[in-house]
């Protein structure tokens, strides 16, 4: 019998532990519900692995730039 933490014994004893807490009327939804986020998951990290993330940062100013008024040359 194979050992480690995903045995057959293990996983059915997970399941019933699982029916006990949640009831069997609520395992549907909890099982669409965790592969819709690991969809979503796995979408925006393709998004932002491909490099076309959807919000982009406004490009900030340069910091060496003086605000308007003011002098660089340090005479008053």
């Amino acid at each position: 019998m194979p050992e480690g933490l995903l045995s057959p014994v293990h996983l059915i004893i997970l399941f019933a532990i699982l029916v006990l807490l949640f009831g069997a009327k609520r395992l549907p939804d909890l099982g669409k519900g965790i592969g819709s986020g690991i969809r979503e998951f796995r979408g925006a990290v393709n998004s932002i692995s491909d490099g076309s993330t959807a919000e982009q940062p406004p490009a900030s100013p340069s910091a060496a730039t003086p605000p308007a008024g003011e002098s660089t040359t340090g005479s008053d």
